[in-house]
């Protein structure tokens, strides 16, 4: 029986986030393209519209032939780059054939790129001005003219987009900053995939303090949790200051003892060094360019990255209509999952007789969000080892446990996942939090890194409630 549901997890892990091939794969026919402008941006003023810089941005827009609604992706250019560069453009149209109303956008990616020391008000002004749907803050931005269905005259653009349906963000270089920092300017904004980002000012070697906490912890002053992240770059990439793999541990939370190559945790988030080897030359900073990126099996290439994004959306039933809830018209036991990796009712969860499954052991109401967490508090600071907590982010909680080696390396590997589930189950019910980040030493059993309930999908039990 314990092999059996194990093997029914993994189908279920695949009916629930397809692989690429299969449903958050499949092509769609294309309607013609869609040319936009969005509002000018003037860097000097950090204004999203202004006499003085009348320049508009373009958007290179495709989309499904099909009726619709689908849901966004956007793209955000490289430095120097345009909406309608080659590369751009590629990529747009993949993300169209796989269900999205895709858009590669501009912005102003020259003046005042970065500013020294770290300071962030140049690329939040410019995600502002580009991503915010707030018309008050931004009524020209290329987020609220997609959101919209409008051109930046008013007329209609003909669009298929339902931007509730949710968001997906991509871009390049300084692209990838600003779609790290995009659900900062709209909730609806799902998860992001950057290419050859980095985390530094171009001047000096200080992490940009919207991308990181004061502590070089994940995940900073933004708005995206670390789970919702997937960063690669290139070996040969020469323009980030500071060893590759020190960024992008310390900008996604996750750690691995591979030198090159993937570094994901079981839902896809996480990192990626791209090997020289994998290229048809050198991996280097414009790896994006390569031949190779446009074949789909390829682990950091177009297709599998733009499919991972699609776990996060819904699309559009067939035939088109009103898209359907969570769940609807699937098999009862993915409705299950779904349930399970969204329920937020406050509870402590622990692994039951066997050792197999986590189940509730008891509901935690204190009254109030704030008694309540305190109530966990008290909960977790009596297991063994003890865990404490304290909030790093918009939906990350930080857990340090009172002995490190008792996890690691005392309680078995069994004991061990069983500790972690249970502590990732119960801190993910309370409100806001979607994520664990642990801090401990390596051991032989355990490791520190960024934990979600995606983590532990075949210990959920799917036959119940």
């Amino acid at each position: 029986m314990h092999g059996y549901a194990k093997c029914l997890i993994l189908m279920l892990a695949l009916v629930a986030f397809p692989a690429p091939g299969e449903e958050g794969g499949q092509s769609h026919a294309l309607a013609a393209p869609i040319s936009m402008e969005s509002g000018a941006y003037n860097p000097w003023t950090d204004r999203c519209s202004d006499s003085r810089a009348p320049v508009r941005r373009k958007i290179y827009l495709r989309q499904p032939a099909g009726d619709g609604p689908y849901p966004v992706f956007l793209y955000f250019i490289g430095t120097l780059r345009s909406a309608e560069h080659p590369t751009p453009k590629a990529i747009v149209d993949r993300a169209a054939r796989r269900g999205f109303v895709a858009a590669a956008v501009d912005y102003d990616t020259i003046a005042s790129v970065f500013r020294p020391t770290g300071v962030c008000d140049s690329i939040q002004a410019k995600a502002r001005c580009t991503l915010s749907s707030d018309e008050a803050n931004a009524p020209e931005s290329a987020m609220g003219l997609i959101c919209g269905n409008r051109r930046i005259d008013g007329r209609e653009a003909g669009l298929k987009a339902d931007c509730d349906l949710g968001i997906v963000v991509s871009g390049f270089s300084q692209g990838a900053a600003l779609a790290m920092l995009a659900r900062d300017y709209d909730v609806r904004v799902q998860a992001m995939w950057g290419i050859g980002f980095h985390d530094q000012g171009l001047i000096d070697k200080h992490p940009l303090t919207c991308m990181h906490g004061e502590d070089g912890h994940p995940p900073g002053g933004r708005a995206l949790p670390t789970s919702r992240m997937r960063l690669i770059i290139g070996q040969e990439d020469k323009l980030l200051r500071r060893p590759l793999k020190p960024h992008l541990q310390d900008t996604t939370g996750r750690a691995c003892s591979t030198a090159l190559g993937p570094c994901f945790a079981v839902d896809g988030s996480g990192w990626g060094i791209v090997p020289n080897g994998e290229c048809t030359q050198n991996c280097i900073h414009e790896y994006l360019d390569d031949a190779r990126f446009w074949e789909s099996d390829r682990w950091w290439g177009a297709d599998r990255n733009i499919d991972w994004l699609k776990r996060f959306v819904q699309g559009p039933p067939p035939g088109g209509g009103p898209v359907a809830g969570p769940g609807a018209g699937q098999d009862g036991t993915v409705t299950a999952l779904r349930r399970i990796l969204a329920d937020q009712r406050p509870a402590v969860w622990q692994c039951d007789d066997t050792a197999t499954y986590l189940r509730v052991a008891g509901g935690v109401s204190a009254g109030s969000p704030e008694a309540t967490e305190a109530a966990i508090r008290r909960v977790l600071a009596g297991w063994e080892p003890g865990a404490s907590f304290d909030r790093i982010g918009y939906s990350v909680v930080r857990v340090t446990l009172s002995d490190d080696q008792q996890l690691a390396g005392a309680m078995g590997s069994a004991g061990a996942r069983c500790y972690l589930g249970s502590l990732t189950a119960t801190l993910t019910s309370l409100e806001g939090i979607d994520a664990v980040w642990l801090e401990i030493e390596e051991g032989s059993h355990a490791e520190p890194g960024l934990y979600t309930r995606a983590s532990f999908l075949d210990m959920f039990d799917l036959s119940g409630d």
